[in-house]
């Protein structure tokens, strides 16, 4: 089973509850992911870990195989345990998450990452949000905390207008 944890991120697989990193105490993130057979009862840790390190606050979401995390914590290099809200999006298969490993989405340093309240890479941004998959090939992102979580600045997402375009590899204000 999972070492206990918070700030994780879940969503459900067919049969199975997906848990993905989270955090188990201050600078101590967590990338593994795990399944819960919920017709059988019993845990199995997938044997590949997200490339960029642990992660907290995350969204998750399933279509089809396909879960993705977006959004949420992560370490910042050489901080002591400090953390930063990042705006990726990985795709890992859960059918063959060996075949391909974790894939990476949207990456701001590319200027593809999740959208920013302030504008540009230096704004506000998604922190702690909740996605859903919608026909297979938007996720909606919703919900969630833009720049500090310690409440410096705390602005709410409260509508489903920004989507990611898989196909296009885009981000859009609908």
């Amino acid at each position: 089973a999972p070492a206990e944890r918070a700030h994780h991120a879940a969503a459900a697989w067919g049969r199975h509850l997906v848990v993905f990193g989270g955090e188990r105490g201050r600078g101590r993130l967590l990338a593994d992911t795990w399944l819960l057979d919920g017709t059988l009862g019993g845990w199995s840790k997938l044997a590949i870990a997200l490339p960029k390190g642990g992660r907290s606050r995350a969204a998750a979401a399933v279509s089809a195989d396909l879960l993705l995390i977006c959004g949420g914590e992560a370490l910042v290099a050489g901080a002591h345990g400090a953390t930063a809200p990042v705006r990726d999006c990985w795709a890992l298969n859960l059918a063959t998450p060996g075949a391909l490993g974790w894939t990476c989405l949207a990456h701001a340093d590319a200027g593809a990452g999740l959208p920013s309240l302030a504008g540009g890479a230096g704004g506000a941004f998604v922190s702690a949000s909740f996605g859903a998959l919608h026909d297979g090939h938007t996720l909606l992102v919703f919900g969630g905390h833009a720049g500090d979580m310690n409440g410096a600045t705390r602005d709410q997402y409260g509508d489903a207008r920004h989507g990611f375009c898989a196909p296009a590899h885009t981000w859009a204000f609908r």
